[in-house]
């Protein structure tokens, strides 16, 4: 499964400054209510900068706290420079 989900990542074009963490968060949510397996985690790769691209988009908090609702741990790997990783809201 993990392999499959990395397989299906579609990086962003260059330029493209929309990184919205809220969403990624829904759509693990989505994949894992779909998924054959019992697992309830997360792991979350991210530079910790939400910077959506949408107005709409759904906040990191809000999604995290879904996410502890439905009994899904979250793991985050904060990847980049440290000046780059907004610590508070990882």
């Amino acid at each position: 499964l993990v392999v499959q989900s990395l397989e299906a990542v579609a990086l962003a074009p260059p330029g493209d400054r929309g990184t919205a963490i809220g969403d990624a968060l829904v759509s693990a949510l989505d994949a894992l209510d779909e998924a054959p397996t019992r697992a309830r985690l997360i792991v979350l790769v991210t530079d910790g900068r939400n910077e959506p691209a949408r107005p709409e988009s759904l906040g990191p908090r809000e999604a995290a706290a879904l996410a502890r609702d439905l009994g899904v741990v979250v793991h985050v790997l904060a990847v980049g420079e440290d000046a780059e990783v907004d610590e508070g809201l990882l």
